[in-house]
């Protein structure tokens, strides 16, 4: 109990002791904590701006998110930086009913309960950066560098994304330049030898013409993990290396020109899933293993932005290509027992496409609207090598490729009636085809398959602002996730389907006292068919992907942000779905014996009921500053039959600083309490294994801006 009670009792001492000051900030300092035109990017069109007046203002990043008819959560680069989000699982934890399934490569998005299969290739939510869509789950382990704004978009997102956001929506936009120069250089050091340095600048080459930007940041730590088996004291060390570099150019008024240029190399020792139960058991940051596991991954982004900005109607065209190649070695036994070792070797190499033209026009009149076309090419290779060690026995080697073309044709139309109704409309015509290829080079077997569809995604909202500062609005979308392919040597089973949902949500987006104070409320309903799931053929005894599942989930969602004084910030989220497979009956094999199993009425996998953030941020005229966060989530489970199970859990951030000028130091102390929990199970309840979420970290570091 007391544990629990000493997160509270530190925020409310930050209050206490720095309340009494803050009264004498003055008024340019109350003009620097004003926010007047972020925008929502992700809705593909140019918004009004909305100013605010120069007084402190609790809504800070949620400007636009305010006229939006959707649930979503803004951050700016400043409330990154704070917070020291430094990754995407790092920034689900500060967006109520967002969750992640974390496992080495794997890294799984769950919104509103929305959970896929375990090695899915696809997301139920999509993720992407600088317009550049990471369609493949294994790359989407991103730091987050030079970050301008991420948006983090609750219910389906079909009609202007299409395939595999049936859930939601996370995009990440960095930093462009412009005609100041500037720059920051920052470095940290931290718990289990963390180091992190990074530079980055922008400056114009031409003033008013073309600009540049660069990005640099290194990372390396050696991990919280000890392999007993092997007596290696950093079976998790990792190096990351980011390196991007931007050129933009305004070749007349009208037009906005950007390339932007991505690289990302790592070299992670990934040997941090451990058995949690059964006789190799270990406890939490402990493995024994016999063989040495690595993720190694190169990927390079491209992203070519032309815009054209006009009286009434704006153009943009967007290129992007992507580049991953990735290798990875398991110690597939997870157990230090000489007699069992077995190791899998995995390499994959993805290659992504992409082509999107919109019109669009302003919002100078009672119609906005937009409509767009979007082509894509993505290719997947796929080789994996499998052998007990033991006996110098190879038990697998195969080969899957999986070729993915597609284009799509799409609109939106708002309509405003009285200054106050705003009617929105929108449908997507999503096409795509899928060609899969798997050999067999240990049996000598090869099959193909061919996979077809053709979807309709439509959305209609209805909004009206019941006073300037409070909308109310209804909204119902259709989202899917595609199907694929399970890579198994008969054609019966060889592909699976779809999935699909339908999102009826409802809400209310309010602010009070001249904008010192934000609420909003969502509520929520979604109907999913088709839902994806694992289970054992009997015919073959293989394990296959098959759409057996319908589920539900209810929920709601509710953000307040309060600036009861200048300097002196107050947040907090909370997320509630109760998320069930409503008819779900599958075949299992317990030895030798197929068993058919119903587990209709069983929790979503990774679905926690509520997650929660609440947290205090104080700025003292002087340039100490101190920021205090409590993230929450409700117990979950690991698998169907929710025999594994993660107890409800909370961690305390907790950071303090000081800003003079161009210079700033700071001490970070994460999951304060040291609290023990897991992001990743698999497995029965008698061998199961785990992943461990962070431990406590203490990190010091100093960033000079210029």
């Amino acid at each position: 109990m007391k544990r629990k009670l000493l997160p509270c009792m530190l925020i409310l001492g930050l209050v206490v002791l720095f309340s009494l000051p803050a009264h004498a900030q003055s008024t340019k300092s109350e003009e620097a904590y004003q926010v007047d035109s972020i925008t929502v990017r992700a809705k593909k069109q140019r918004e009004s701006v909305v100013k605010l007046p120069k007084s402190y203002s609790a809504t800070k990043s949620a400007i636009d998110a305010q006229k939006t008819p959707m649930s979503m959560d803004v951050f700016t680069s400043e409330e990154i930086e704070s917070a020291r989000i430094e990754t995407i699982p790092k920034l689900t934890r500060f967006s109520p009913n967002v969750h992640m399934e974390e496992m080495s490569i794997f890294h799984y998005p769950v919104i509103r309960g929305m959970s896929t299969f375990h090695t899915s290739l696809g997301t139920n939510a999509g993720i992407m950066v600088d317009d550049v869509f990471y369609p493949v789950s294994y790359l989407q382990s991103i730091d987050l560098v030079n970050v301008e704004q991420a948006e983090v978009l609750k219910g389906p997102q079909g009609t202007l994304y299409g395939r595999n956001t049936e859930s939601g929506l996370i995009s990440i936009y960095t930093k462009q330049p412009g005609n100041e120069f500037q720059g920051k250089i920052s470095g940290e050091y931290g718990s289990y030898n963390t180091y992190k340095a990074g530079v980055s600048l922008s400056a114009p080459v031409v003033k008013d013409k073309l600009f540049w930007g660069g990005t640099f940041q290194y990372r390396s730590s050696d991990g919280s993990y000890e392999n007993l088996g092997s007596g290696d004291e950093n079976p998790t060390d990792l190096e990351h290396l980011n390196v991007r570099g931007t050129l933009r150019w305004l070749p007349s008024d009208p037009w906005d020109i950007s390339l932007i240029l991505d690289y990302a190399d790592t070299d992670d020792h990934s040997g941090g899933l451990r058995r949690i139960t059964g006789a190799q058991k270990t406890d939490p940051h402990t493995v024994r293993k016999d063989s040495e596991e690595f993720i190694r991954q190169g990927t390079d982004t491209t992203a070519l932005k032309i815009k054209r900005k006009g009286d009434r109607i704006d153009f943009i065209s967007v290129t992007t290509a992507l580049n991953q190649d990735m290798e990875k070695s398991v110690d597939n036994d997870f157990s230090d027992v000489a007699a069992a070792q077995q190791e899998t070797v995995l390499y994959v190499d993805a290659e992504a496409y992409s082509q999107e033209f919109r019109i669009s026009q302003e919002d100078k009149g009672p119609f906005r609207w937009l409509a767009g076309v979007y082509l894509f090419d993505e290719d997947v290779n796929w080789r994996n090598f499998k052998q007990r060690v033991s006996t110098s026995t190879v038990t697998s080697s195969f080969k899957k490729l999986t070729e993915t073309r597609g284009y799509a044709v799409f609109g939106q139309e708002t309509y405003t009636l009285f200054d106050k109704l705003h009617l929105t409309a929108g449908l997507r015509f999503d096409h795509q085809e899928l060609d899969g290829d798997i050999n067999d080079y240990l049996n000598s077997k090869q099959l193909s398959g061919n996979l077809d569809y053709n979807e309709w995604l439509p959305k209609v909202s209805v909004a009206y602002d019941l006073t300037p500062k409070a909308m109310a609005y209804s909204t119902v979308s259709r989202g899917y996730k595609a199907g694929g392919f399970n890579g198994k040597f008969d054609q019966s089973i060889f592909s699976f389907d779809p999935e699909y949902l339908w999102n009826y949500e409802a809400g209310m987006k309010t602010t009070w006292l001249d904008d010192r104070v934000l609420v909003n409320l969502s509520v929520f309903y979604i109907d999913l068919s088709d839902k994806q799931v694992s289970e054992y053929d009997e015919s073959t005894g293989e394990s296959i992907k098959t759409n057996a599942g319908d589920a539900t989930s209810t929920g709601f969602e509710l953000e307040f942000r309060a600036k009861p004084m200048p300097g002196f910030d107050l947040f907090a989220g909370f997320g509630y779905n109760d998320t069930n497979l409503d008819s779900f009956s599958c075949t299992e094999k317990k030895g030798p014996v197929f068993v058919e199993t119903d587990y209709s009425g069983t929790y979503l996998p990774y679905a926690p009921r509520y997650t929660y953030n609440f947290g205090a941020e104080y700025h003292a005229v002087n340039g100490f500053y101190a920021r205090a966060d409590i993230l929450g989530s409700d117990k979950f489970y690991g698998d169907i039959a929710n025999s594994l199970e993660q107890r409800a859990y909370a961690t305390v951030n907790l950071r303090t600083g000081y800003k003079l000028k161009n210079y700033e130091v700071y001490f970070s102390l994460d999951n304060a309490f040291d609290e023990e929990y897991l992001t990743y199970m698999n497995g029965r309840a008698a061998s199961a294994i785990g992943t461990d979420g962070g431990p406590q970290t203490i990190t010091v570091g100093v960033n000079y801006r210029f």
